[in-house]
């Protein structure tokens, strides 16, 4: 937490949740850098994805979205996502099938009544 010692603590806790994701970051970047020490950078998807959006109360800005976290506005469920092992197309594809497999429940939800 000291390195961000210039950010106000009040009224909201920004130089605390700026260290929590500077923490994370480092975190996510070890298992990385792990995956590819170990050659397993190719064979392996890494997705990352946070929580639904930032809370209001505590200074989230979840522009250019309404709403945020406990809301079913856009800022409330839309949410930041990050992948790794995979180029642009793959992923393309990979999230088009992704799609296809959550669209297939909605007949099985009217199935079931």
């Amino acid at each position: 937490e000291a390195k961000y010692s210039n950010r106000p603590n009040r009224p909201f806790t920004k130089r605390t949740y700026a260290a929590m994701v500077d923490s994370l970051d480092q975190a996510v970047g070890r298992i990385l850098d792990t995956l590819d020490a170990q050659g397993l950078s190719n064979n392996n998807l890494v997705f990352f994805f946070s929580d639904n959006g930032g809370l209001k109360a505590f200074g989230a800005d979840n522009s250019p979205y309404r709403g945020g976290k406990l809301e079913t506005f856009e800022g409330g469920i839309r949410v930041n996502a990050l992948s790794a092992g995979l180029n642009k197309y793959q992923l393309e594809a990979l999230a088009k099938m992704l799609c296809l497999f959550w669209m297939s429940f909605r007949p099985l939800r009217k199935q079931q009544g």
